[in-house]
């Protein structure tokens, strides 16, 4: 009775049926219909759900944590942020309608709009409203003692944020009160004197 294997050929073992069926997968994933295969596997709602789901999960949360944390994802960051990729991207955000200068935008509209009646930016103080990078969003009651303020720090308020986090958590949690526009000038004079000189005047 014959084995089935042609002459001169050797029966190959598992571990050697197990080898050649991962360097064929492996060829089949780096062509192009085995990366337009996962591509789509990876974009199908199943795969995006169940990614969201480990993501939010704690297991997910704490290894993601941990991979922010290592060397290696740092190094990639920082690889991604210097090439030109990753430069057009930042730009791109930070222009964009989710971008650090709309934020800013957003909210200068809002407070000024609420607290001057105004539908364009203004300092609620003197009134200014000729040029919004002269234009700063100020903590009306100072920014660390706003740290005591319940309201605030139920909302996740920290006089540590500062910039784009500060930006969005204001708009995130639908511009809470505690804040007004003053220009730079009235900004300063409030904080060296207590008060804006500019304040109850007619504009």
């Amino acid at each position: 009775m014959t084995s089935g294997i042609p002459k001169g050929k050797k029966k190959r073992t598992d571990e050697e049926r197990r080898e050649e069926r991962k360097a064929r997968d492996k060829k089949y994933q780096q062509s192009e219909k085995g990366k337009a295969k996962r591509k789509e596997h990876q974009q199908s709602e199943v795969v995006k759900a169940r990614r969201k789901k480990y993501r939010s999960s704690e297991k997910g949360k704490a290894k993601s944590k941990e991979y922010r944390a290592s060397k290696n994802f740092k190094a990639v960051q920082k690889k991604y942020s210097s090439s030109e990729k990753g430069k057009a991207k930042s730009k791109e955000r930070y222009l964009g309608e989710k971008g650090h200068p709309a934020l800013r935008l957003k909210i200068l509209q809002h407070y000024s709009k609420h607290l001057s009646n105004s539908d364009i930016p203004c300092c609620r103080c003197c009134g200014l409203n000729s040029h919004n990078q002269f234009l700063a969003i100020d903590h009306a009651q100072g920014r660390y003692k706003m740290d005591s303020i319940p309201e605030l720090t139920n909302l996740g308020y920290s006089s540590k944020k500062t910039g784009d986090p500060l930006l969005r958590w204001i708009i995130k949690n639908n511009f809470p009160k505690g804040f007004q526009i003053l220009c730079h000038s009235c900004n300063v004079a409030k904080r060296d004197d207590g008060h804006c000189p500019m304040e109850n005047k007619p504009h």
